[in-house]
């Protein structure tokens, strides 16, 4: 994992293939991880895959065999 902080004064993590949990002091939270494309994250136990512009959400795919073949490798 790569850290920097950017013109904006932004942290911003690069190289992120283990998960990053964001939690509130509620308990909510949002998990994050990178993939070789795109991104998979979780929100308080939904899943969602982005990629190219498109958002995905995981569990809505009662048939697998819809799902796109780089996230259905990673939900069978």
């Amino acid at each position: 994992m790569k850290v920097e902080i950017n013109q904006d004064e932004m942290i911003e993590l690069s190289e992120v293939f283990n998960s990053i949990r964001l939690k509130t002091q509620d308990g909510e939270s949002l998990t994050v991880c990178m993939r070789d494309s795109g991104f998979e994250f979780n929100y308080e136990g939904e899943i969602y895959h982005a990629k190219n512009g498109r958002l995905i959400h995981i569990e809505k795919f009662a048939d697998k065999s819809n799902m796109p073949p780089e996230v259905r490798q990673r939900n069978p």
